[in-house]
């Protein structure tokens, strides 16, 4: 992904982005460039590591139906209820976890479970 160039096309965007980082983790303005690189390498390096090991895994919304309309009446709601988590590798579920509240936590518990999957194959 590259954010200089998205950046160009969608600058408020990422401009809210940057003050996220800044508020959450402590990239201020004179720290852009810093911040593009933790976002681009961040949890991408684990995902490409894992990958590489033929263990897949990812993050996803558990989402629940809701008969809730909307303002103008019409369309019903999805909304995320919880997060949960899958690993397979090339040709088996290796493990499913949930609930989890937020895709951070799901993504932890992930990582971690994908560290003890390593570990007994080694």
């Amino acid at each position: 992904m590259n954010l200089k160039k998205i950046e160009k096309k969608c600058p408020k965007a990422v401009s809210k982005l940057y003050s996220w980082l800044n508020a959450n983790r402590g990239f201020d303005d004179t720290l852009r460039e810093e911040a593009l690189d933790f976002i681009n390498d961040f949890l991408r390096e684990l995902y490409d590591f894992f990958d590489g090991q033929e263990i897949f895994g990812w993050a996803s919304p558990e989402i629940q139906y809701t008969r809730e309309i909307d303002e103008n009446y019409r369309n019903p709601h999805y909304c995320i209820d919880e997060w949960g988590y899958d690993i397979h590798d090339n040709s088996d579920t290796l493990d499913i976890g949930y609930p989890f509240n937020s895709r951070l936590e799901a993504e932890e518990a992930m990582f971690e479970k994908e560290f003890e999957l390593l570990e007994e194959r080694l």
